[in-house]
């Protein structure tokens, strides 16, 4: 009974160190590739500009720049 009890945790945590340590080598890569690969993505995309000349504002695909 203890036997079965000791390799089950034993095996439960070695499941966990598993699942953290794939988690710490895969996010970091996620971090850096996800706004290259979202800019891929919407590579065909058309671009709309538009300039509000009364409140002095350009617009790209709907969001304000930043001057």
């Amino acid at each position: 009974m203890w036997i079965t009890l000791m390799l089950w945790l034993n095996a439960h945590r070695t499941g966990v160190v598993v699942v953290v340590a794939v988690m710490l080598w895969t996010l970091p890569y996620y971090w850096y590739w996800r706004k290259i690969m979202w800019r891929w993505w919407g590579r065909g995309k058309p671009h709309t500009w538009s300039v509000d000349m009364v409140q002095k504002k350009a617009l790209f695909n709907g969001k304000e720049e930043l001057r």
